[in-house]
């Protein structure tokens, strides 16, 4: 069992290129990918998904409240935010 299990968390599509969402993914977690490049995020998501990860991925800022919100939607259990 994951330290994350149960948990979704919300990255960059910056971070994700960087590896957070993979670790973060290793631990448990569903990952939410946000960006503001579709290509970018398109990329993120298609990585995650060949590593196995459960993903969800959109086109805007991950500080917007709106996201938030659709992500508590998506996920229950929203819990960790990373943003450089």
């Amino acid at each position: 069992m994951g330290r994350l299990d149960g948990k979704v968390a919300v990255v960059t599509s910056e971070e994700a290129s960087a590896g957070v969402a993979a670790r973060l993914a290793a631990e448990g977690a569903a990952i939410v990918v946000a960006g503001s490049d579709a290509s970018a995020v398109g990329s993120a998501l298609a990585e995650l998904r060949a590593a196995g990860a459960r993903v969800a991925g959109f086109v805007g800022e991950a500080s917007d409240p709106a996201v938030a919100e659709m992500v508590a939607e998506l996920f229950p259990g929203f819990g960790v935010v990373a943003s450089a």
